[in-house]
């Protein structure tokens, strides 16, 4: 409960500061739906669309990290390298799909929930907290101090905690599939493969195709315009963390 009020005051100082009569305007500032329906859909999150999704998109995106051209040998030895029984192509190897599989659910904490876009997990993004935090920071007179632990600060919600686990959970019932579209079907797309046809109920696939822009109409319930057009972007984190 203590963490839900700082996470609110402090989403409600960010609102404030945007507008230029915050000090002088008396009536009840109008709030903004996306943050209200990020807020309630919370406990929801993530749905099992949107870990399959996740999923995926590291996945394909560390094969075309791995994507070397180098061909292994298999033992030791002289001659080794004019008996092609005895290489091994890194590019279709096992082991490369082990090297991918084998830290892919920690990369999800690149990730933070954000209100506004229609899928909400954006890569490099700022938290909400870390946001607000900021922009207190950039606009105090005096130095601020927040005592809030950084694992609430990235990560109020606590889904991306959750996204790792159900990441997890996902990668051990469906390693042989994936294993079978390495090796036999990487000419179909795997969103497809896997999420689609594997995973998902027709009524669950919802969040595949959904975009991850910030909705025109955001910052519609602040006053200051001017403000608003300026942080209409989602804010980046100056530094992301690769080797999770």
């Amino acid at each position: 409960m203590m963490i839900r009020t700082i996470f609110g005051l402090l989403l409600l100082a960010l609102a404030s500061s945007l507008s230029k009569e915050a000090q002088t305007d008396k009536k009840e500032k109008p709030k903004n739906p996306y943050l209200t329906k990020f807020q309630q859909e919370a406990g929801a999150r993530p749905t099992k669309c949107q870990v399959c999704r996740l999923m995926v998109s590291e996945l394909l995106e560390r094969l075309k990290i791995t994507n070397y051209k180098e061909t292994l040998n298999k033992g030791y030895g002289l001659d080794l390298g004019e008996d092609p029984r005895l290489q091994i192509h890194y590019h279709t190897s096992e082991l490369r799909l082990a090297d991918v599989l084998d830290d892919l659910c920690d990369r999800v904490k690149l990730y933070r929930a954000r209100a506004g876009p229609a899928f909400p997990y954006i890569k490099g993004a700022k938290s909400h907290l870390r946001e607000a935090m900021d922009d207190l920071a950039a606009r105090s007179k005096v130095g601020l101090k927040f005592h809030v632990p950084d694992d609430v600060i990235e990560d109020y919600t606590y889904e991306v905690v959750r996204m790792k686990f159900q990441c997890v959970h996902m990668l051990e019932l469906f390693e042989e599939v994936i294993e079978e579209w390495y090796f036999e079907h990487q000419d179909q797309d795997l969103m497809t493969w896997l999420c689609r046809e594997r995973v998902l109920k027709i009524d669950e696939q919802g969040c595949l195709n959904a975009s991850t822009a910030m909705p025109a109409d955001y910052f519609d319930a602040f006053e200051d315009n001017h403000n608003a057009t300026k942080k209409s972007e989602i804010p980046m984190r100056e530094k992301q963390r690769e080797d999770m």
